[in-house]
């Protein structure tokens, strides 16, 4: 088939990079035979090529793979370890430890005075409610991530602080009962802290308690 100089180049380019039919393969050097433009074009691109493969071979890329994961390992066990960041999961332990509290006294219908009294239901669901929020914060506490929690705690306390908003316009309720919502307050802030502390994956370590290599117990001795 009658073929033009610049499919000619095009094919023979795709011969060198061994993605050539081979068909078009064989009308192109059918073509360079006849064509002394088209020789030199090849003999030139033969010449870098050579020169291309040779410079990847003297200059191989080193895998970074293992130093990225390195670092990204490290960060987050230094954040984790920080005396701020070790506060804010302590502190979310205690928050709660607090919810959990106020919990079992709902549930089991024992009356403090910072709790309001209220029906055997409510006070079931509202158990419920303490427990749940208690459950995000000793999660966040334990593996120090805070990003996929923050916003369903942050959604309670705005529904939280609004219905109490509107039940003391009403005079529905009382300003000390509200005050045992403290906690929850405390915890939805911690947990804003902590997201700040997190890496970007928001991989902090989980608080265990290592034991020391037996190298260090012998260096001890």
């Amino acid at each position: 088939m009658p073929v033009g100089c610049d499919w000619v180049r095009q094919a023979l380019s795709a011969e060198l990079d061994g993605e050539a039919d081979p068909s078009e393969a064989a009308a192109a050097t059918s073509h360079v035979a006849r064509c002394l433009s088209c020789r030199a074009w090849l003999t030139g691109a033969r010449r870098v090529d050579r020169s291309v493969r040779g410079l990847r071979l003297s200059m191989p890329v080193p895998d970074q793979t293992a130093a990225v994961l390195a670092r990204l390992e490290s960060e987050p066990r230094a954040k984790a370890g920080a005396p701020g960041v070790l506060a804010v999961r302590l502190g979310l332990v205690a928050v709660a430890g607090a919810n959990l509290t106020m919990a079992a006294c709902l549930l089991f219908g024992v009356h403090i005075g910072v709790l309001e009294p209220v029906a055997e239901h409510a006070g079931r669901e509202l158990a419920a409610f303490q427990a749940a929020l208690a459950a995000a914060f000793l999660a966040s506490a334990w593996d120090g991530r805070a990003r996929g929690r923050l916003a369903m705690v942050a959604t309670a306390m705005v529904l939280l602080v609004a219905t109490a908003l509107a039940d003391l316009s009403h005079g529905e309720t009382h300003l000390e009962y509200e005050l045992a919502h403290l906690p929850e307050v405390a915890g939805f802030a911690l947990l804003a802290l902590l997201r700040r502390s997190e890496g970007p994956a928001g991989s902090l370590r989980p608080l265990r308690l290592r034991r020391p290599k037996r190298g260090h117990l012998r260096a001890a001795a």
